[in-house]
């Protein structure tokens, strides 16, 4: 699926509401019409419903894991008004992305999501190893 699907279908789970929310979110993830929708078995959308919802948990746990940071300059950043970037927190990543490889960002997006996730992996871990370096070298 691509990165920027993954990320609607996060956003869409807490706000579904009837049967259009769910059918909403199968089109995103699976890519089906709404006539397969209405007439897939019982057991289909079960097992289907079951699976988008243990890999979107997965994906939100990973992202927690892998993405989140101890910095000692983090108070600094929610100081600077961090939270006024909460709105962009599905295209901001791709923004950077796009800046350090010269392509659109929304171009980004849809690309697949383990391709993208991986990418923002490395950059992060990259600009961590960069900081404590020039920490060190100050020092």
């Amino acid at each position: 699926m691509p990165y920027a699907n993954v990320k609607y279908a996060i956003r869409l789970l807490p706000k579904i509401k009837d049967w259009a929310g769910i059918y909403q979110l199968f089109n995103i993830c699976y890519d089906v019409t709404e006539k397969e929708f209405w007439r897939a078995s019982i057991t289909e959308y079960f097992s289907a419903r079951k699976f988008i919802l243990k890999e979107l948990e997965r994906v939100v746990f990973t992202e927690n894991k892998v993405m989140s940071s101890q910095s000692t300059d983090s108070h600094l950043w929610k100081l600077a008004g961090a939270e006024k970037l909460n709105t962009y927190n599905d295209t901001l990543p791709l923004v950077q992305l796009g800046k350090l490889l010269g392509q659109y960002p929304f171009d980004l997006g849809r690309k697949p999501y383990g391709e993208i996730f991986s990418l923002l992996a490395q950059t992060k871990l990259q600009n961590e190893v960069e900081a404590d370096y020039r920490k060190l070298s100050v020092q």
